[in-house]
């Protein structure tokens, strides 16, 4: 059992970093793309945000994969049927992943009870911060901005003009 928990626990850790590392690198892509201005210091403000966020989804994705990894290699080399032959109990060879599954759900509830909200909220506040200093100096080309229910688009940023702005208000998603 203590040798299937640590299979599972290593398998874990390795899917749980990739599945964060690639999650991170499209977090770092879209938030560049909707602010193209603003730099690394949104950046560096958004990531850590993000991580709370992030981290139980890829809880979920982590736990399946590591356990479809480590039941299916020990299937994949018959050490299943090994176990079996020497009298060892099908529960006994579940127990680990039984006890690895509530582990990480007790983590994923106190995340998504405790940590999630928070971090949703100091995310959406510096996401308005960072809209508020796009507009102190806004960039050029076709452009559109969200600020609770405003949106203000306008096509070309000159000479320190908007050239044909607009500011709709949406209530309920009608304008």
């Amino acid at each position: 059992q203590r040798y299937i928990l640590r299979e599972l626990t290593l398998s874990f850790a390795f899917s749980f970093a990739t599945v964060m590392a690639v999650c991170l690198v499209g977090t770092m892509f879209q938030v560049f793309r909707t602010f193209e201005g603003m730099g690394f210091m949104l950046l560096i403000k958004v990531l850590p945000l993000a991580l709370g966020i992030l981290a139980t989804w890829a809880l979920l994705v982590a736990t399946c994969t590591a356990t479809t990894l480590v039941y299916g290699r020990l299937a994949a080399e018959n050490e299943i049927n090994a176990m079996r032959t020497s009298g060892i109990h099908a529960n006994r060879m579940l127990a680990p992943a039984i006890l690895f599954g509530l582990t990480l759900s007790c983590l994923g509830y106190g995340l998504n009870e405790h940590i999630v909200p928070t971090v949703r909220h100091d995310r959406r506040l510096a996401l308005r911060e960072a809209t508020i200093q796009a507009l102190k100096l806004p960039p050029a080309g076709k452009q559109e901005f969200e600020i609770g229910p405003y949106k203000l688009s306008y096509i070309d940023y000159r000479n320190g003009r908007m050239e044909r702005p607009s500011l709709m208000k949406f209530e309920r998603e009608h304008l």
